[in-house]
């Protein structure tokens, strides 16, 4: 998206400095949301209320590592398969 000089976007409105879009407040609201169902099983386990793995109890937080793999995964195939592509036609 093209950005004006006064920090608006090109055909929409201007935000401030400090005001979040649509989609940063539902990525920050879906952050949250995971981060208090991790404190809720942390509490569970602590407790002694559930018998699970560390690995499940800590998994709310592993959602933008897995994110982030994920796409690098599937930057790092294409790249490789674009080089395989380009190998071939010579």
């Amino acid at each position: 998206m093209q950005r004006t000089h006064q920090g608006g976007h090109r055909n929409g409105p201007q935000l401030g400095r400090h005001q979040m879009t649509n989609t940063t407040m539902h990525v920050a609201t879906v952050r949250m949301q995971l981060f208090l169902v991790f404190l809720l099983f942390l509490g569970l386990k602590l407790r002694g209320d559930i018998d699970w793995s560390w690995w499940l109890v800590t998994l709310p937080l592993w959602g933008d590592i897995a994110l982030a793999l994920s796409v690098l995964m599937v930057a790092g195939l294409a790249a490789a398969t674009f080089a395989w592509i380009k190998g071939r036609r010579r």
